[in-house]
């Protein structure tokens, strides 16, 4: 259901404009402190859109001139969200991986998630944050700590279980051991 809602989400924050409407209702800036005029402003500015303009290298040298002279927007260097960037530097190839990326993040969580979750609930969570935090600033390319939480969430609980089997199979041959090491006890003989 989470991806799902992630898609509906996309369709009607940037297809109905609902995150503008939602943040004028609530007396905030509807352009999300003009994030959508510098999405508008770095989609017209021309790139390869199979391939990008290469890992890193859409916020340098005329580009980046460019919009600062001509954007109004101010000297910044990044799109204000990750799929974008990514789309700006590596094209639909890289949006396309990543998304491969984050359907696989995915199914090793869910595939992990128990009712009795100890880290597969926290993963879920910062999976969720680490898609809803790219909608609106560039964490793929600067939130390394995201990704290192995200990487760490899914290895863990790999690593634990082993360990804790590991653990219970140890305990299980020390207690065979000890069974069958001890001594027996002389049976009580009734007195009459």
């Amino acid at each position: 259901m989470v991806p799902a809602f992630f898609c509906v989400y996309v369709i009607l924050a940037f297809g109905f404009n609902l995150n503008g409407r939602f943040a004028g209702a609530v007396g905030k800036d509807p352009t999300l402190t003009d994030r959508t005029q510098i999405w508008a402003f770095v989609l017209h500015m021309h790139t390869n859109p199979l391939i990008g303009t290469g890992y890193e290298s859409f916020w340098l040298g005329s580009r980046l001139q460019l919009f600062w002279h001509t954007s109004g927007l101010g000297f910044i260097n990044e799109a204000h969200n990750g799929f974008l960037e990514l789309y700006l530097n590596l094209g639909l190839v890289g949006v396309g991986l990543m998304i491969g990326y984050l359907i696989t993040s995915y199914r090793t969580i869910w595939s992990r998630l128990s009712p009795v979750a100890d880290m597969r609930s926290l993963a879920l969570a910062l999976w969720i944050d680490f898609l809803f935090y790219n909608m609106t600033e560039a964490g793929f390319r600067s939130g390394l700590m995201w990704l290192i939480f995200l990487l760490a969430t899914l290895s863990v609980p790999g690593y634990a279980k082993r360990r804790l089997s590991n653990i219970a199979v140890s305990r299980e041959r020390e207690n065979a051991d000890t069974v069958s090491c001890m001594p027996l006890e002389p049976t009580p003989v009734a007195k009459f």
